[in-house]
């Protein structure tokens, strides 16, 4: 009987595919490249294919307004080594990776394969933009598919104004 809908930890949703108990899976990198390397599955669609320019959120910097009222200083500080570390990974994409793989060792015990990461870097694309539309649209699917109980409000989610600060102090474009 299919399963749909069906929410699990991405190394659970590994193990269910390497069993042929799931025909397949939407995960994020580097499962999806882990799915096809170590389960020997194949990309059906690539996200990317979905979005304008290939480019959507997966991770966002969040602060709470409180925080941000609180530590100025310390949010503005986090944001500007968060542009300085995305020019230096742009500059460095190898050794960026390589580091990436290190850290993931350390913190999880095992590194990812060569191929796993060479799979999975290459479909991520690293922007201190959080692409707002992109949550805005992810927020009102995921409301029309019934995850979200009432209409998302998400008009002051998103204030570029201290990023854009820091990207205009660099000689930087601004994000509108």
């Amino acid at each position: 009987m299919p399963i749909t809908g069906w929410a699990q930890p991405s190394p659970q949703i590994l193990d269910l595919f390497r069993r042929g108990e799931i025909d397949g899976a939407w995960v994020p990198e580097p499962w999806a490249t882990r799915l096809m390397v170590e389960g020997g599955g194949s990309l059906f669609l690539d996200e990317r294919d979905l979005w304008p320019n290939g480019e959507f959120t997966t991770a966002v910097v969040i602060a709470r307004t409180a925080f941000l009222e609180a530590h100025p200083e310390l949010v503005r500080a986090w944001l500007e080594a968060h542009v300085e570390l995305t020019l230096w990974e742009r500059a460095h994409p190898d050794e960026a990776k390589l580091l990436a793989n290190e850290a993931i060792g350390e913190l999880t015990g095992a590194a990812l394969p060569q191929a796993v990461l060479d799979g999975a870097w290459s479909r991520q694309q690293v922007t201190w933009d959080p692409l707002r539309q992109t949550i805005l649209d992810s927020a009102w699917a995921a409301y029309h598919a019934g995850y979200l109980d009432a209409e998302p409000d998400l008009r002051d989610l998103v204030d570029l104004s201290l990023l854009n600060l820091i990207l205009e102090s660099r000689g930087l474009p601004v994000i509108p």
